[in-house]
């Protein structure tokens, strides 16, 4: 249940990006960071759902944070129900004073939601949950399944030396969609030096990837972006 859940947000931000950058509509403005935030989490966890739905029915705690995750995943459903339907009403209606408060609204929630799920990724790692298998995770990598998308859709793989990270970025990259860059061991921690490279790159169609890998979180950012 938690893998579907987690399938039908990450097309819905896709399409939520999509549509925006379509209609040339941004509702909510000041969220970019969390929304990246979300998408990289819901991610992450996906990666170990199988290992956990196995493992709830003899381990009570495994079970609670499941419930957790899917509490949290129904509680997004709803915030982003309200940001498409309040996109709506602002092409259509041009009632400003509403549009404001219904900006406010979601904006609120976004960041509400980031922070929960920020204490479900962290709780995980209690658990020693295992990956889903090298196909799974090169899909996910991919985003195959959500095809509404921002393009380049950045990727950041974060760890010590000899875990795999470039493997995996091989593996994906022999799996390519559009356009699929990848950025190895990158040490760089001045965020606007990558900003010009970035936006030369937007044109690039839509389901394009930059991968990154390093093994210094402030390469990516806080939010492993």
């Amino acid at each position: 249940m938690a893998e579907v859940l987690i399938s039908i947000l990450l097309e819905q931000f896709g399409s939520i990006t999509a549509r925006e950058a379509e209609q040339e509509i941004r509702l909510v403005v000041g969220v970019d960071e969390e929304v990246r935030k979300l998408e990289g989490n819901l991610r992450t966890v996906k990666a170990v759902l199988n290992d956990a739905e196995k493992r709830q029915a003899t381990n009570e705690a495994v079970k609670l944070w499941l419930k957790k995750l899917e509490d949290i995943s129904y509680e997004m459903d709803d915030v982003l129900d309200e940001w498409n339907t309040a996109m709506i009403k602002l092409k259509i209606e041009k009632d400003e004073e509403e549009n404001t408060e219904n900006a406010h609204v979601v904006k609120k929630k976004i960041k509400e939601l980031s922070g929960k799920l920020d204490e479900i990724v962290r709780e995980r790692e209690r658990y020693g949950f295992e990956l889903t298998t090298r196909d799974d995770l090169v899909n996910i990598l991919l985003g195959k399944g959500s095809e509404e998308e921002r393009s380049p859709y950045v990727i950041s793989l974060v760890g010590m030396g000899g875990i795999g990270k470039t493997t995996l970025a091989q593996l994906a990259y022999n799996d390519p969609k559009k356009f699929f860059l990848v950025l190895d061991d990158v040490w760089t921690e001045d965020h606007k030096k990558w900003e010009p490279f970035r936006n030369a790159l937007k044109c690039g169609s839509q389901g394009s990837r930059i991968l990154v890998t390093t093994r210094n979180n402030k390469s990516c950012g806080d939010d492993g972006k």
